[in-house]
């Protein structure tokens, strides 16, 4: 039977890049598959093999065996029975054919006879070398036995026709023998022998005739029967071949995952593993800074303690010193004679608060307009002159501003 796929007339055009790519391979078709099937037809005990693959790295792999020097002499070894036909998965021809023999992995190579037939398949990882010949050598066999087949019952056609001219002759012969007792008035004997004649030899004629048809018949009964039995138990190798390599795909891809599980756990353990030295190693490092800070804080202090009673006797001597300056420098009459005093009070941000007071205004009333009028926050402070240096307590807070010559 004729599948639509050996009656079209689109092209499939083996890949460019696969022809290229494999210089010492096998031979393929390049003028597509009209041409391949065209090739496969004029010779009946022919086969081709289409590969139906992808551009993965599997397909890539199993288009490789067709440079394994085993394939090449198995091919070369069957000369003009091979048709080697290559279609890529995804262009409009290789969806065409895959929609007439739907394939159940990529890649797959099938083995078709002249009649459009698949006669074997390989796929996925049971595309090698190995199979492909022994495949390649079982399916130009069958393709063989069919053609075998074929004229077998072609010459059992030929011998029932030969048989059926033989009949008519016996038929002849009667018609004539009857013909020469109608003519015979003379010799009424002798027409009588020519009919009896005839009669008889047409009767054997029809046995013989029945019995050729039926040992025809009887034949091409058997062979139908051999072959139908030999393409039954083909169907169910093939059945059971398909599944086992649906079986294996199956496994292979399930290992495949299995595979690719592993390693992305451990992937991850070791990413986990990696993030717990990497905080570690932060942590360590931010304990020594803090270490080194803390130390480093230690001696300062430890340093200022020791300068600070040399700092403040030091202080104290300048001050002193110009209080005394001060002292001799004003005239005693000036503070005693004032009767108001003028102030500008620096804060602690830095910014100046100005005010003018009696004479008779004490130090703490000073200190408590500038609680009230303060604008540099709540922060302690301390009441000191800028020259001469110094700074004044509360026991200082009952005088007024004339006594503080201020």
């Amino acid at each position: 039977e004729l599948l639509p796929f050996f009656n079209v007339g689109c092209c499939f055009a083996p890949t460019t890049e696969a022809l290229e790519n494999m210089p010492d391979g096998i031979a393929w078709e390049t003028g597509g598959a009209v041409a391949a099937v065209q090739r496969v037809k004029q010779n009946p005990s022919g086969c081709m093999m289409v590969f139906l693959g992808d551009d993965k790295a599997t397909s890539a792999n199993a288009f490789a065996v067709f440079t394994d020097g085993a394939v090449k002499d198995a091919v070369a070894k069957h000369g003009d029975k091979v048709v080697a036909l290559n279609l890529l998965v995804g262009s409009q021809d290789a969806n065409f054919f895959a929609a007439q023999y739907p394939p159940l992995l990529i890649p797959t190579l099938y083995f078709v006879n002249g009649g459009g037939s698949v006669v074997d398949v390989a796929m996925g990882d049971h595309i090698v070398a190995p199979q492909v010949v022994a495949k390649l050598d079982a399916a130009i066999e069958k393709c063989a036995t069919v053609v075998s087949t074929a004229a077998v019952a072609a010459l059992a056609v030929a011998q029932a026709a030969s048989g059926s001219g033989s009949g008519g002759g016996g038929s002849s012969s009667n018609t004539s023998g009857s013909v020469g007792g109608a003519g015979g008035n003379s010799a009424n004997d002798g027409v009588a022998g020519t009919e009896e004649s005839g009669a008889a030899g047409g009767g054997s004629g029809d046995v013989d005739l029945a019995n050729r048809e039926a040992a025809v018949r009887a034949k091409i009964a058997a062979k139908r029967t051999a072959r139908e039995a030999r393409e039954a138990e083909e169907q169910r190798e093939r059945e059971r071949r398909r599944r086992e390599d649906g079986k294996a795909a199956l496994q292979n891809k399930a290992d495949r995952d299995e595979e690719l599980l592993r390693k992305a756990a451990m992937e991850r353990k070791l990413e986990r593993q990696r993030d717990r030295e990497a905080h570690e190693a932060i942590r360590a490092k931010v304990a020594a800074d803090k270490a080194e800070r803390l130390a480093r804080r230690e001696a300062e202090r430890q340093q200022q303690q020791q300068q600070q009673p040399q700092q403040q006797q030091q202080q104290q001597q300048l001050q002193q010193q110009q209080e005394a300056a001060a002292a001799s420098s004003l005239p005693a009459a000036s503070a005693a004679n004032a009767t108001s005093a003028q102030l500008s009070i620096r804060l602690t941000d830095g910014s100046v608060l100005k005010h003018t007071c009696a004479a008779e205004t004490t130090l703490g009333e000073l200190h408590d307009f500038i609680l009230a009028n303060r604008t540099d926050g709540a922060c302690p402070f301390a009441m000191m002159t800028t020259f001469p240096r110094r700074t004044f307590t509360r026991d200082d807070f009952g005088r007024d501003m004339r006594a503080l010559s201020l």
